[in-house]
């Protein structure tokens, strides 16, 4: 009965297989078998002894320990990279280069998003003429809230025009963030009087000299004596302020034309000041860059070295006490800001000096590099109608720029770039001279060159 018992039950599975039966009922007939077999038989002789077999408990056997996967790491807070344009350290829009002339353009730019700048951002090509013999430049790296100066070394184009380079940072994921800045420069047609002398003239920091006085003042190089920066005329000032023109000028600085002679040597930022009378001629400067040392020097006609000269870093100051001699040898001095070192600075700055009717000051943001250099003449308009520059020089450089600016607006008014003899003109309105009276015409050069000639403005 056994027997056929145990063989009838493995029919009854093989057929509920057969017939698609599931598992679980494979599982319960051989729980049968089990059961069914479970009665105890007399072993055969040579059997084996079977093994003690434990008693079955209700508790299931414990399950194998399983590795526990680590905690996910707690969400940061997302970083958001960003930046945005604060100013043109070096080469302003619209400055004019030779074809083929290297420069090298830095733009500040604030980090306004949330967190520093990742390693590995780059400084990339978005659109327009690539003018640099790579599309990508490393960045330095800025906390939030910080400012950092970019720098892509660059080519000037051989074809004439405008020329206008996109660039924006990109981070080591490939993805670019922040706003784009450019740089835009000129290329104009010039011919083989444009190209470099065999024999450049050696740089010098002496204006057009006129006659001497009969006993010229021996040069001082007196600082500032202590703080006291309102006795002076002057307030304090800081680097990194924003891009901005301060001119506070009394009634009647000028006649209806003014005659300046003209000497720019590179890395200098001349300042022509016309005085009105004898009086003190104080100056200070404050900057960042890679240029630590600079000058502040003060010119004047009558005299070929300078009448004073202070050396130093950001905040240096100079003044000088003009006599009545030296002013019976002309009215036009020059403040400037000069760098012997191969570095490039940018600041501010601030000067005051006797003028016709008053004391006049003048603040102004201003950039130093080894190539280029600018002149800066602040004039004062009493009425509405047409400002004229034309400036006249001999020899190289083949092309400079004029500009004009006013009040209340960043851009210029006018600009004209060109060869000798270069004019400019604007007619200045009633709803221009609304806006402010302190105007500024400037004189930028670009490249390897020195510039002797004369300017010639005149006002309404």
């Amino acid at each position: 009965m056994i027997y056929r018992a145990l063989i009838t039950t493995t029919c009854l599975a093989l057929i509920l297989v057969a017939c698609g039966g599931e598992q679980r009922e494979v599982r319960e007939v051989r729980e049968v078998v089990v059961v069914v077999t479970a009665t105890p038989q007399p072993p055969p002789a040579d059997a084996p002894a079977p093994a003690a077999v434990p008693p079955a408990t209700s508790t299931p056997p414990a399950a194998p320990a399983v590795a526990e996967a680590p905690a996910a790491p707690s969400p940061t807070p997302g970083c958001v990279f960003s930046a945005s344009f604060v100013a043109d350290v070096t080469i302003p829009d619209d400055t004019v280069f030779a074809p083929g002339a290297t420069f090298v353009k830095t733009w500040r730019v604030l980090n306004d998003g949330t967190c520093t700048w990742p390693a590995g951002t780059q400084i990339v090509h978005v659109s327009g003429p690539l003018l640099s013999p790579s599309s990508a430049a490393p960045a330095p790296l800025a906390a939030p809230g910080a400012t950092a100066d970019l720098s892509v070394s660059m080519v000037a184009p051989s074809t004439p025009g405008t020329h206008r380079s996109v660039w924006q940072l990109q981070g080591p994921d490939g993805v670019r963030y922040g706003k784009t800045f450019w740089v835009q420069i000129i290329v104009p047609n010039v011919t083989a009087a444009a190209q470099p002398p065999a024999n450049p003239p050696a740089p010098t920091d002496t204006p057009v000299p006129a006659a001497p006085p009969a006993n010229p003042p021996a040069p001082t190089n007196t600082p500032v004596p202590g703080p006291n920066l309102p006795a002076l005329g002057l307030t304090p000032i800081s680097p990194g302020i924003k891009p901005t023109l301060m001119i506070k000028l009394p009634p009647g600085l000028f006649g209806s034309k003014w005659v300046v002679p003209v000497s720019l040597v590179n890395a200098r930022v001349v300042y022509n000041l016309r005085l009105g009378g004898p009086g003190r001629i104080a100056a200070q400067a404050v900057w960042s860059g890679s240029q630590g040392q600079m000058s502040l020097i003060v010119n004047g006609p009558g005299m070929s070295a300078a009448y004073a000269r202070q050396d130093g870093g950001s905040g240096t100051m100079v003044i000088y006490d003009v006599t009545s001699a030296d002013f019976a040898a002309g009215n036009t001095w020059q403040v400037t800001v000069a760098s012997y070192g191969s570095g490039e600075a940018s600041g501010s700055a601030q000067m005051s000096y006797p003028a016709a009717g008053g004391e006049a000051v003048f603040t102004h943001n201003f950039s130093v590099a080894p190539q280029g250099a600018r002149a800066i003449f602040p004039i004062k308009l009493s009425k509405a109608g047409t400002v004229r520059a034309k400036m006249t020089w001999d020899g190289a450089p083949g092309v400079v720029t004029l500009r004009l600016f006013g009040p209340s607006q960043p851009n210029y008014y006018a600009l004209q770039s060109g060869s000798s003899p270069l004019e400019m003109s604007y007619t200045v309105t009633d709803a221009d001279l609304s806006k402010g009276s302190e105007w500024r015409v400037t004189l930028a050069t670009a490249g390897y060159t020195d510039l002797l000639g004369t300017m010639e403005i005149t006002l309404p």
